[in-house]
Formats: structure tokens, C-alpha cells, sequence
């Protein structure tokens, strides 16, 4: 059997060629969504609320003052269902990811934690892997059949589901890049509150990034800002989201910009929180 030691940081002597302790903690993690923790409950309980039976008052209410027909309720459920998810869903990724490391360093968890065969790469990367499965199967895939299967239901008529799931696509892959962002930040930050308010921030100053090249693109003619730095922010995702639901392709005006700048964000945020976790003192 191999024996594990370990140094002042909490790293044990393979760390380098594995990740010891990574599946035993990512295991436990997910028992927090969907084993003892039950998270999975109250999450699916909320957006299930929000996102399929608020779009569906409003499509029955149109059906009932307008007379719609099938093609306009699909239409207005698919509309009000991405307009929820796309604003939402990111607020609310942020809230469940923060605290998945600060509260662990705050409560004194995390310095127990690494002293035994655990990483400090494999504490990190199982609460991140746990995180993203728990978000996006509960906050987004769960509320999508059941919405799809009620909007078929409700409209009728049978409609290709492809279009809304490249649309809600484009949605996970913001969702992700937030995920990993905000535990970046939650290695740096000894608390919740910090957390939400400083990935509140990154929603922020990418808004204010998007309307100064909206404004200086639409009031200074003489100024032509390349389409690339007009989407260039991962935020412009649910947006396109929706460009490409309505026909438009990718490479048409650089729709495809924040996907790379997802991508690559994404990866850079997991790479600082290991990076900042491995030289934390306890």
C-alpha cells in the first residue's frame, strides 16, 4: 500500500501525478445535492416555480384574452422561458456556488480536511465538479423536460426541441463560466457575502462593458468597432442564445466571440483558484 505524506501546505508526495482524496470528497459533495443535503429539492422546487409555471400563466392567459393558436403559446412559453432563464439563471449560480471554499476556511473545514490524503487540487476541484453537476442538473436540465413536456402539452402540436436546446446551450456555458468564477473568487474571499457581491461585480462590469460598445458603436459613426469586441463578454451568451433560436448563424457579425472568451475565462479561473488554494495558510 502506498503511503501518503504530508508537508506544511497539505499536499501529500503524488500529488503531482494524481489527485488523492479527489473522488472520496467528490462523492461526499454531491450527497450535499442529492443524498443527506437533499439541495436538489428546494433548487428544483424554485425554478421549476419560476421557469415553467410562470411562463405558463402568462401563455394561458394570452390563450384566454387573444384566442391564441398552438404556434403563438409555444412561441410566447419558449420567449418567457428564455427571457427567466437567461436573467435568472445566472444570479442564481452565483448564489448556490458561493461560500463552496470560503465557508470551508472560515469554519476551519478545509484546514481539517487537507491534513488527511486530500489535495488541496483534488479539495478544489471536487467541490467545483459537485457544484456544476448539482447547478446545471437541477436549475437547468430538470426545469427544461418538464418544461418542454408541458409546452407540448399545453400547445398541442409537437415541436423540434433542438433550437430551444442550443438556445439553453449558450445559457449552461455562461452558468459554467460563472460557476468557475465564483470559486475563484471564493478562494480569495473569507465569506458568503463577499463571494455573491464580488461575482455580482463580474455581471456588472461586463453590463458596462456591453453598453459602452453599444453606445460608442451606435453615437460616433466614424468610430467602426470590430463585432468581435462588441460580443466579447460571456454575459452577450443567453443574448446570443436567443439570435440563434431566431435562425441567424454563428459567424455571422462574430456570434461565436463569447463562446472562445467563455472558454477561455473558464479554464483561467480554475487555474488562479488552485493556484491561490495551494498557497492559503491556515
Amino acid at each position: 500500500m502506498e503511503k501518503h505524506t504530508f508537508d506544511n501546505k497539505g499536499f501529500t508526495s503524488t500529488d503531482r501525478q494524481s489527485l488523492p482524496g479527489f473522488s472520496t470528497m467528490f462523492r461526499q459533495e454531491l450527497s450535499l445535492w442529492w443524498g443527506s443535503g437533499k439541495r436538489w429539492i428546494w433548487v428544483g422546487i424554485l425554478t421549476l416555480i419560476s421557469f415553467v409555471g410562470i411562463p405558463l400563466v402568462i401563455a394561458l392567459f394570452i390563450e384566454s384574452k387573444m384566442g391564441a393558436g398552438p404556434e403563438e403559446i409555444w412561441q410566447t412559453l419558449i420567449a418567457s422561458f428564455a427571457g427567466l432563464s437567461g436573467f435568472a439563471l445566472p444570479l442564481l449560480t452565483i448564489i448556490l456556488t458561493a461560500g463552496v471554499i470560503s465557508e470551508e476556511m472560515k469554519s476551519g473545514t478545509a484546514e481539517w480536511i487537507i491534513s488527511k490524503p486530500i489535495s488541496r487540487d483534488s479539495f478544489v476541484l471536487a467541490k467545483l465538479s459537485a457544484t456544476f453537476i448539482g447547478i446545471i442538473s437541477t436549475s437547468l436540465i430538470m426545469p427544461l423536460i418538464i418544461f418542454y413536456i408541458v409546452s407540448l402539452i399545453v400547445a398541442g402540436t409537437f415541436h423540434n426541441p433542438g433550437p430551444l436546446l442550443v438556445q439553453m446551450l449558450f445559457v449552461a456555458i455562461y452558468m459554467t463560466f460563472l460557476i468557475a468564477a465564483t470559486t475563484m473568487i471564493s478562494t480569495m474571499i473569507s465569506g458568503r457575502g463577499g463571494d455573491i457581491g464580488l461575482a455580482f461585480l463580474v455581471i456588472i462590469l461586463q453590463g458596462v462593458y456591453n453598453s459602452t460598445m453599444q453606445t460608442l458603436g451606435n453615437n460616433i459613426e466614424a468610430l467602426e468597432i470590430p463585432q468581435f469586441l462588441i460580443y466579447l463578454m460571456p454575459s452577450n451568451l443567453p443574448r446570443i442564445g436567443n439570435i440563434t433560436f431566431l435562425g441567424e448563424l454563428l459567424w455571422e457579425n462574430a456570434y461565436y466571440t463569447p463562446l472562445i472568451t467563455s472558454a477561455f475565462l473558464t479554464v483561467l479561473c480554475v487555474f488562479l483558484a488552485l493556484f491561490v488554494f495551494r498557497r492559503k495558510e491556515f
